[in-house]
C-alpha cells in the first residue's frame, strides 16, 4: 500500500508553466520526487513518515498487516523486509503479485505461488500436495520428459520470471501452471472477449515445477496437484516446438493450405491437431516471417521500406515518388510537385526498372488507366498505368497508391512518371468516364490522338440509369436503341439515329429524364464511345486492367480483405516480377496469350464459311464474305494491305501463315477488337498457296530486338535485397526520425521526460552492444591468418597477441582557447637554488667534500675554508645559470626573457670560459681572506646581472646573499 501524500503534508504543484514537484508543509521546500520529500521530513524535521501517517488519521485497516503476527506496516517495502527477516517460510515474492485462493469464492485469502499457497491449502483446506523428485542428466532430457508429461496430463507450465542464481552457483527456475493467475488486459476494451476462451482462472494454482541446474545435472521438484480448474485440451496453447516446426515449413515456402491439409489428415488427439489459419497467421507474426512488414505500425513500415529503397541507386529503386501523409516535405530525389498536393495527401508511385523499359517501348501506342479500391483499410486507391505489348498482353508500367483520385493527384502521378522516362506521346488513351485522368494527362504529357472510354464502364452506366425508368418494356426498348447507336459504323446514319433517339426519349414522360441524362453526358462525346470512331484502334475495353487487379486481389492478396499498405506494396512488387517472368517465357517459348488463342479459335470457326459464301472482288486482295448466320444478311469486306511487311509478329495464324496486321475486315471482331476474324481465315483458305515459313514469321536467334529485350531484362532485374545489417540500420534511422517528429506532438512534461529516459536507456544499450561486438571481434580468430606471438617469461610457450584497440567513443571536448599559466610570486626553488640556499644557511661540525672518487672528512679546523670554497662554487654555478649556460629555474627564465637576441655566441663562450677558470682556480686558494674577496667579486657580478635582468630582483638579492 502506498502512503497518502496529503496525510503528511505533500502538496502537488500543478502548474503548466513549471515542473511538477512535491513541497514540504514544514518549510515549503519543493522536491522533484516524493521519496526525496520523505527523506527530507525524516532527517530535517525528525518526523517519522509512517507515524505521521497514522497521526493524520489514516485508517488502520488500510495499513498492511503481517499474516503471521499482528504487526502492521505503512508500505509494502517494510512488510517485505519484515517477512524476509522473521517469517521467511511465508515470504511473498515481490515480483509475483498475490492472487486468490484456488477455493475462491469460498475463501477470500490472498495467496501466492510456491510454499505460500501450499501451506494455506494444507492448513485451511486440508489439501495435500503430491510431490515428486526427479533427476536428469541434461536439460534436453528434462524438456523431453516435460513434453510427454504435458501431453498426458493436458497441462502446461509457464515461467513468470528469470532464473535465480543460488549462493553455490546453481541456477533455479520456477515453472507455474499456465492457468494460474489473472489475464492481463489488452487493447482499449472495445472488443468483447469470450469468457469461455480465457485461459487464466483468476486464482493461484499450486502446481509447479522447480528446476535446479548444477554441474551434476538437472534436479526437478514436481508438484503435480492442480486445484481450482480442470485440465483439458480447450485451454492448452500450441507448444513452442510445434509452432517452430510450422514456422520452418512456412519459411521453406510451404503453402498454408498444404499445412492445414496435413494437420487435418491426422487423428485429432493433441493441441497441434486444432491449429487453424488464425494460429498460422499468429505464427507468421511472432516469428517475423512476413517480410513485407518492417514495423507494427503501417505508416512506419512504409516509411522504412521507402528509406531502404533509397539506399539503392536511382536507376534501381522502384520508388519514383513518395509523400508522407500530413507532411509537405518531399525527398530530394523526387520531383517537386507540392503545388498539386495537400498536407493530408498520401502518394506513393512505384515503377520498377523493367517497367520503365516497357513504357519506353510500348507506351507510345496505347495506354490504359484505371483505379481500384479494397487494397487497404484506409480507402487509399490503387491507380495503374498499363500498355499492351506485341503479344497482345497487358503490361503494367506504373502503380500509384493515393488517398484520393482527382485531377491534382493524377498530375503528381504523371509528373513523377515524366521525370523518370520523359514525356509520353501516346496514340490511344483509354479510361473510364471519369475525366480527371484525361485532363491531367493532357496537362502533364500531351493530348493523345484518340481518347476512348472503356465500353464496359459505359455499358454499366447506361444499365444503371435505364433501370430508373419505371416501365420495364420501355427499359428494354431504350437499352436496345443504345446498342444500335453503339455499333453503327456509318457516320451520317449515326448522327441521324442519335437525334432520333433523343427525340424519342423527350416525347415520352417515362424516358424524358434518361434522355436528358444521355444528352448531357454522352450525346456530345460520341467520339469516345461509338464504334464508328474507334475503328482499327484494336481497343474496346480495359479488361487488361480489370484482370490484373483481380489477379492482385485474389492471388497475391489471397482473396482476403487486405488492411495494410505495406502488404499491398509487397503484392505489387510480386505482381511486377510475375509480369516480367511471363514476358520472358513468351519471348523464349512463344507461349500463347489470349489474343493468340483467339486467332486459333477463329481459324477453326472459319470452317463454317463455305466457298460459295465468298465473292472475289480483286484477286488476292479484296473479298466479300456473307455472314454464316442465316438471320444476318450483312456482307463483310476483307482487304489486304500489300505494302505491309510484318516479320516476327507473334499474332500470327500458324495454319494460314499470315499475321493479324496483314488483312482487315469490316466486322466488329476485326475493326474494334483487332482480332484475326474468321472471315479473313476463310478468304486465305480460298486463296490457297504455301504458307510462309515459320522461321520468317518467328525469327529468334537472328532477331536483334529480342536479344536487346533479353539483355534489358537481365540488366533490369528486381531490386537487390538490402543486407540485414543495412536493412535494420535503415529501419532504425527511419524509426528514430519518426520518433523525433512525433515528439513535437507531446505537450506534457511527464511524457517528454519518459521519452527522454527511454532514449537514455536505448543509448546505454547501444553502448553495451558496441562494446560486446568489439570484444567478440577482438576474441575472434581470423581465418588463414597467423596471429602474432610474444614469448612468455616462464615456460617458454607462446600465446596469441591480441591488442585491445578500443574504438574511440563520442566525447565532449573543450573549445576554449588555452593560455599558458602565469608563474606565481612564490614559486618552488629549482635544485640549484636549493643548493645555494643550503650553502648560505647551513652550519655544522663537518661537511662531506668529494675529492676525485674518494670521500674525505675534513677536520673541524678546516670547516670555514671548505665552507667558503663551496660557497664560491655555488655562486659561480649560479652565475652560470644567470648567463644562460645551463640549469633551469626562475632566474634562468628571467635572463632568457630579457636577454638581447643580438648577443653573440662568442661572447657567451668567453664568459663561460672565464667563469670556469675562476671556479677551477679558486680550489687552489687556502686563505680565508682571499676566498672572501673572490666571493665578493662574484656577488658583485651577480648584482650587475640582477640589475640588467630585472630590477625587481635586487630586492631579493640582499636577503639571498646576507
Amino acid at each position: 500500500m502506498r502512503i497518502n501524500p496529503e496525510s503528511i503534508g505533500v502538496q502537488v504543484v500543478k502548474d503548466m508553466e513549471e515542473d511538477k514537484g512535491f513541497s514540504c508543509k514544514y518549510c515549503s521546500e519543493v522536491f522533484e520526487e516524493r521519496k526525496n520529500l520523505y527523506y527530507h521530513i525524516r532527517t530535517k524535521h525528525s518526523v517519522d513518515v509512517s507515524e505521521e501517517n497514522v497521526a493524520e488519521g489514516l485508517p488502520s485497516e488500510e495499513r498492511l498487516a503481517c499474516q503471521s503476527c499482528s504487526t502492521t506496516f505503512s508500505c509494502k517495502a517494510t512488510l517485505t523486509r519484515h517477512m524476509k527477516r522473521l517469517h521467511p517460510e511465508m515470504q511473498i515474492s515481490s515480483t509475483e503479485p498475490a492472487g486468490r485462493c484456488p477455493f475462491f469464492p469460498h475463501c477470500d485469502v490472498k495467496v501466492n505461488h510456491g510454499t505460500n499457497v501450499m501451506n494455506h491449502l494444507k492448513d485451511a483446506h486440508d489439501t495435500a500436495m503430491v510431490r515428486e523428485e526427479l533427476h536428469f542428466d541434461s536439460y534436453n532430457d528434462f524438456e523431453h520428459w516435460k513434453e510427454e508429461m504435458c501431453n498426458e496430463t493436458l497441462t502446461q507450465y509457464t515461467q513468470l520470471r528469470g532464473k535465480k542464481v543460488l549462493d553455490n552457483g546453481d541456477e533455479r527456475i520456477y515453472l507455474n501452471c499456465h492457468r494460474s493467475g489473472e489475464t492481463r488486459p489488452q487493447g482499449n476494451g472495445i472488443r468483447l472477449r469470450d469468457p469461455s476462451k480465457i485461459v487464466k482462472t483468476g486464482k493461484v494454482c499450486p502446481a509447479r515445477i522447480v528446476i535446479t541446474t548444477s554441474a551434476d545435472g538437472v534436479d526437478v521438484t514436481y508438484f503435480k496437484t492442480h486445484v481450482g480448474h480442470v485440465c483439458c485440451l480447450k485451454y492448452l496453447r500450441c507448444s513452442h516446438r510445434d509452432r517452430a516446426h510450422i514456422a520452418g515449413l512456412l519459411k521453406d515456402k510451404v503453402p498454408m493450405k498444404v499445412i492445414l491439409e496435413e494437420i487435418a489428415s491426422q487423428v485429432p488427439s493433441q493441441r497441434r491437431h486444432a491449429i487453424d489459419s488464425q494460429d498460422i497467421h499468429n505464427i507468421i507474426r511472432d516469428f517475423n516471417l512476413d517480410t513485407s512488414r518492417c514495423n507494427k505500425e503501417d505508416a512506419v513500415s512504409v516509411d522504412v521500406w521507402v528509406d531502404q529503397m533509397g539506399c539503392l541507386e536511382v536507376k534501381d529503386s522502384p520508388v519514383i515518388f513518395y509523400k508522407r501523409q500530413n507532411e509537405m516535405k518531399i525527398g530530394d530525389r523526387f520531383v517537386k510537385v507540392e503545388q498539386f498536393l495537400e498536407p493530408e495527401d498520401f502518394l506513393l508511385v512505384i515503377m520498377t526498372p523493367y517497367q520503365r523499359k516497357m513504357a519506353e517501348k510500348f507506351a507510345s501506342s496505347r495506354i490504359l488507366i484505371d483505379s481500384t479500391h479494397g487494397t487497404n483499410q484506409y480507402d487509399f486507391q490503387l491507380t495503374t498505368l498499363l500498355t499492351i505489348d506485341e503479344f497482345g498482353a497487358g503490361v503494367p508500367f506504373a502503380f500509384c497508391i493515393s488517398n484520393r483520385i482527382n485531377e491534382t493527384a493524377m498530375k503528381a502521378f504523371f509528373s513523377s512518371v515524366k521525370a523518370v522516362i520523359g514525356p509520353i506521346n501516346t496514340e490511344v488513351f483509354m479510361s473510364d468516364d471519369y475525366p480527371a485522368y484525361h485532363n491531367a494527362w493532357c496537362q502533364i504529357m500531351s493530348e493523345p490522338a484518340y481518347y476512348l472510354l472503356c465500353l464496359w464502364h459505359v455499358q454499366r452506366n447506361w444499365k444503371k440509369n435505364v433501370l430508373l425508368i419505371k416501365n420495364n418494356v420501355k427499359q428494354a426498348e431504350i437499352y436496345r436503341a443504345l446498342q444500335v447507336l453503339l455499333v453503327e459504323m456509318d457516320e451520317n446514319d449515326f448522327f441521324y439515329l442519335r437525334d432520333a433517339f433523343l427525340q424519342m426519349c423527350k416525347e415520352d414522360v417515362d424516358t424524358a429524364e434518361f434522355g436528358e441524362y444521355f444528352r448531357k453526358k454522352y450525346a456530345s462525346n460520341y467520339s469516345k464511345w461509338a464504334f464508328r470512331y474507334r475503328q482499327g484502334l484494336r481497343l474496346n475495353t480495359n479488361m487488361y486492367l480489370e484482370a490484373m487487379h483481380k489477379k492482385l486481389k485474389y492471388i497475391y492478396l489471397d482473396g482476403t480483405a487486405n488492411k495494410r499498405v505495406d502488404k499491398c506494396i509487397a503484392a505489387l512488387l510480386k505482381l511486377s516480377n510475375s509480369v516480367t517472368h511471363d514476358r520472358f517465357v513468351r519471348l523464349v517459348k512463344n507461349k500463347a496469350t489470349f489474343r493468340m488463342k483467339a486467332i486459333l479459335k477463329s481459324h477453326h470457326t472459319s470452317m463454317e464459311i463455305k466457298e460459295d459464301m465468298i465473292t472475289t472482288i480483286h484477286d488476292g486482295e479484296v473479298w466479300d464474305v456473307k455472314s454464316s448466320d442465316i438471320n444476318n444478311l450483312e456482307v463483310y469486306r476483307v482487304v489486304q494491305d500489300p505494302k505491309l511487311k510484318c516479320q516476327g509478329c507473334p499474332l500470327t495464324c500458324w495454319g494460314c501463315g499470315v499475321c493479324v496486321h496483314k488483312y482487315a475486315c469490316t466486322c466488329i471482331d476485326s475493326l474494334i477488337r483487332g482480332n484475326f476474324c474468321k472471315h479473313i481465315h476463310a478468304c486465305l483458305r480460298l486463296k490457297g498457296g504455301p504458307a510462309q515459313a515459320y522461321e520468317d514469321l518467328h525469327p529468334t536467334e537472328s532477331s536483334d530486338s529480342m536479344i536487346e529485350e533479353l539483355e534489358a531484362m537481365a540488366e533490369s532485374a528486381p531490386p537487390r535485397e538490402v543486407s540485414q545489417v543495412e536493412d535494420q540500420r535503415v529501419k532504425l534511422s527511419s524509426l528514430l526520425s519518426i520518433v523525433n517528429g512525433m515528439s513535437s506532438e507531446l505537450q506534457s512534461d511527464a511524457n517528454l521526460k519518459a521519452v527522454v529516459e527511454g532514449a537514455e536507456r536505448l543509448l546505454t544499450l547501444v553502448g553495451k552492444k558496441i562494446r560486446r561486438e568489439k570484444l567478440e571481434t577482438d576474441n575472434e580468430e581470423p581465418e588463414n591468418v597467423v596471429p602474432r606471438r610474444v614469448p612468455s617469461f616462464g615456460d617458454g610457450t607462446t600465446t596469441p597477441f591480441r591488442p585491445r584497440a578500443v574504438e574511440r567513443q563520442l566525447r565532449f571536448q573543450s573549445t576554449k582557447n588555452k593560455t599558458s599559466k602565469t608563474a606565481n610570486s612564490f614559486s618552488k626553488p629549482s635544485p640549484a637554488e636549493i643548493n645555494s640556499l643550503k650553502v648560505l644557511l647551513c652550519g655544522g661540525d663537518a661537511l662531506v667534500v668529494h675529492s676525485g672518487s674518494d670521500h674525505t672528512y675534513l677536520p673541524q679546523s678546516s670547516l670555514q675554508t671548505s665552507f667558503h670554497l663551496k660557497a664560491i662554487s655555488y655562486l659561480l654555478y649560479t652565475a652560470l645559470l644567470f648567463a644562460g649556460f645551463g640549469g633551469s629555474g626562475r632566474l634562468k627564465r628571467l635572463s632568457q626573457r630579457k636577454r638581447r637576441k643580438t648577443e653573440q655566441v662568442e661572447d657567451r663562450k668567453v664568459l663561460e670560459g672565464l667563469l670556469e677558470e675562476i671556479f677551477s682556480q679558486s680550489a687552489q686558494l687556502t686563505k680565508e681572506e682571499s676566498l672572501k674577496e673572490v666571493i665578493q667579486g662574484v656577488q658583485d657580478l651577480m648584482k650587475l646581472m640582477f640589475t640588467e635582468i630585472n630590477r625587481s630582483s635586487t630586492k631579493l638579492l640582499p636577503a639571498l646573499l646576507a
